[in-house]
């Protein structure tokens, strides 16, 4: 999984919740109550697998929804009853067999289809590595057909002459989030090249991407340049070599350095400081929560050949202290006490952030700036003991 969500959740300051998350449509493929994961497809056809909070309506495969989307995370869903009577979705053959085929989605997981009709390229063949687009339609006469838009490596593809060359089709990669910079990231597949990828720092928000996600990228070769859209995430995080947790650190760092985090790679961490950029060699867990962007406190210690190790990070966090003017289950307002101004922080409803919260309350919000955004810590309620 990516980003996990603070521990009063993540909130903005002055910004329209559409400034977080813009809402997002798309079918639902399946849904998981025990684990609280949802599969989704997108416009592009691509399935998208998220973690769901708080309460779903009632939805079934097919069904129509809108959400919020936070990275790996959505909520707020809504639906308005209507139900797709054809579900289309893109993958790549992982597996073939009489009629059948195995194909691996976009979010990383595998469906096993039976029955399957085949068109396409390569005569209708299937072989592993082709890329194709699922149709199956629902009701009381369900039917998979399977179109070969991409030709797998085994297979040639008919030579048509005096044709046009045809445009280059997406394909797929999927691996883990090894580097992340401001405007690109870096994907390491499984016994292959790593891969990077140049994204807008907008775009690179609207992912909320950590170290260690489980990624599946669309692209076109010879451009690799992607949206947010083009980037799903795995339900979990990779947890092993070099993203195993390295435990709590060996030293205290006796120095301190503030700026925004300029880049994350599986080993160090760069600040950017009023003296200059910085680079700490990592002895500790970079792969939950810290985003390129954000504004941090690093502890660090100096080695004798003058190498930097940080000992500790934290967000750089700042106060507004002030009396609550409203609040509902995504938005606190408050005076601040301090310039009796109105402030207003929004959030994800489905994160609870302003439970307990009520009008009349004096509450102390700590937040800290991230890639331009103003992100809330931690709330406390200073109305109760």
């Amino acid at each position: 999984m990516n980003r996990i969500a603070l521990a009063t959740g993540v909130a903005v300051l002055c910004l329209p919740a559409s400034a977080l998350a813009a809402r997002s449509s798309g079918v639902v493929l399946s849904v998981s109550s025990a684990q609280r994961t949802i599969q989704v497809i997108g416009r592009t056809h691509a399935v998208g697998g998220y973690h769901y909070h708080g309460h779903l309506p009632a939805l079934r495969r097919g069904s129509r929804i809108t959400f919020a989307r936070f990275g790996q995370r959505i909520g707020d869903v809504r639906t308005d009853g209507r139900r797709a009577t054809r579900l289309t979705f893109s993958g790549t053959v992982v597996g073939t067999g009489a009629a059948q085929a195995v194909v691996r989605l976009a979010d990383g997981d595998t469906v096993r289809l039976h029955s399957i009709r085949v068109r396409g390229l390569g005569g209708g063949s299937l072989t592993d590595g082709s890329d194709v687009l699922v149709t199956e339609t629902l009701g009381s006469d369900p039917q998979t057909t399977l179109t070969v838009t991409h030709l797998g490596a085994r297979s040639t593809p008919p030579e048509h002459v005096g044709s046009s060359p045809s445009p280059p089709s997406q394909v797929q990669a999927v691996g883990t989030i090894v580097e992340i910079d401001p405007t690109s990231f870096v994907l390491q597949p499984a016994g292959g090249a790593e891969l990077r990828f140049d994204i807008t720092p907008a775009q690179l928000w609207d992912l909320q991407m950590v170290l260690c996600n489980v990624a599946s990228v669309l692209y076109t070769p010879g451009d690799m340049t992607v949206t947010s859209d083009d980037v799903t995430f795995a339900n979990n995080n990779s947890t092993s070599g070099q993203c195993a947790d390295p435990g709590p650190p060996s030293e205290d760092g006796a120095d301190d350095a503030i700026g925004p985090i300029t880049q994350l790679t599986l080993s160090s961490v760069t600040v950017s400081t009023e003296n200059g950029p910085m680079r700490f060699a990592s002895t500790i867990d970079l792969t939950n929560n810290f985003l390129v962007g954000d504004t941090v406190d690093v502890s660090y210690a100096q080695g004798s050949g003058g190498t930097l190790s940080a000992t500790d990070i934290e967000y750089d966090d700042y106060d507004a202290i002030g009396v609550v003017t409203a609040v509902s289950a995504g938005s606190v307002t408050i005076t601040d006490s301090s310039t009796g101004q109105s402030r207003t922080f929004t959030d994800d409803p489905s994160n609870d952030t302003f439970e307990g919260i009520s009008v009349g309350d004096d509450i102390d919000v700590s937040y800290y700036d991230s890639n331009g955004h103003i992100v809330v810590d931690y709330v406390t309620d200073l109305s109760k003991p």
